[in-house]
């Protein structure tokens, strides 16, 4: 088992770097990425690969670095690749990183959210409990409109760290949230995201509300799955 579970590891990531790989040489062919050109905004980027902003930024300027991309302040960032081939790797390569950083924000918050749900199932206060409720109702109605929740997922977090009554985590947390908002930035807001975010939301606050410890970190923990498959599915930024 041990054996087949490390066999299949690389193939993964190298089905990730080929998708990468022919959704830059797809830019290419239409145009939108030659020596020459303009590249398009980080956000379209950022929506296409399905990282963050941040990553591509990142990204960008180690291709700076390489001498393969020009940044204009106030004008954009240029191709400076000879060749249209020259670029693709690279650039696959540091999109790849940006990648593998989103995947392992998504474990650390496995490692910390789930028992922050459990002590707020135990801990939270009927104040706490009505706060998180009315952020959810928010939520719900941005999703409806389909505006952007963002930072309404994010405050449900930020209140439920509190409610966990654990002063610790709670700063370890705290400390983090700015990283872990990395994976809820603007380009990995699908409406499938959205949705799925609420959803599984719900369903924590639901266990918070029964006192059931154990079935509020299972829940924390089926959000953060839910919404990591649907950031790394295989389909468009708006689906």
């Amino acid at each position: 088992m041990a054996k087949s579970a490390k066999a299949l590891g690389p193939t993964r990531k190298q089905k990730v770097f080929e998708d990468i790989v022919d959704r830059i040489q797809g830019l290419i062919h239409r145009g939108e990425l030659r020596s020459g050109d303009r590249l398009p905004p980080e956000r379209v980027l950022a929506g296409l690969f399905r990282v963050s902003r941040n990553s591509v930024r990142e990204a960008i300027r180690a291709m700076e670095e390489k001498g393969l991309l020009s940044i204009r302040p106030g004008d954009g960032t240029y191709v400076l690749a000879k060749g249209d081939a020259s670029l693709v790797e690279p650039l696959a390569r540091a999109i790849q990183q940006g990648r593998e950083r989103l995947d392992e924000i998504f474990l650390l918050r496995r490692l910390i959210e789930p028992e922050m749900a459990f002590r707020a199932a135990e801990n939270a206060s009927a104040e706490d409990l009505l706060a998180l409720r009315g952020i959810l109702r928010a939520q719900a109605e941005a999703v409806a409109r389909g505006e952007a929740a963002a930072d309404l997922d994010s405050r449900f977090h930020l209140r439920l760290y509190g409610a966990s009554k654990s002063r610790v985590l709670c700063q370890v947390a705290v400390v983090l949230h700015d990283f872990f908002d990395e994976s809820r930035s603007e380009p990995l807001q699908s409406r499938k995201r959205q949705k799925v975010s609420l959803d599984s939301h719900w369903a924590v606050l639901k266990a918070l509300e029964a006192r059931d410890p154990a079935r509020a970190r299972e829940m924390m923990r089926r959000h953060l799955d839910q919404v990591e498959a649907s950031v790394f599915d295989s389909g468009g930024p708006d689906d």
